[in-house]
């Protein structure tokens, strides 16, 4: 499995609301995919996002996020994870 990054812009603030409701649908398609989400982070105004993915490829995340919806996003990318330890070299 591939760590996956997925960038978004968003016209409108993330409604957290309306995510938590969908939230089992999203789940339900992500799994079919072999995607599975592991983070998410949102900017203070709600309209910038990043999610990082555990997933076979990042076409696999892009595919799962049309199926379910998950529109528009910037960029899906593959992911290398850097530890302090990777860069310290220690």
């Amino acid at each position: 499995m591939e760590t996956i990054v997925v960038e978004r812009t968003l016209a409108e603030p993330l409604d957290l609301a309306t995510l938590r409701e969908d939230r089992e649908g999203i789940d339900a398609c992500l799994r079919a995919y072999q995607v599975s989400l592991l983070h998410s982070y949102v900017a203070p105004d709600g309209r910038r996002m990043i999610c990082v993915y555990q997933a076979p490829d990042a076409e696999s995340v892009r595919q799962a996020l049309r199926r379910v919806g998950v529109l528009p996003w910037d960029q899906a990318w593959k992911a290398r994870v850097l530890r302090p330890e990777d860069i310290d070299g220690g």
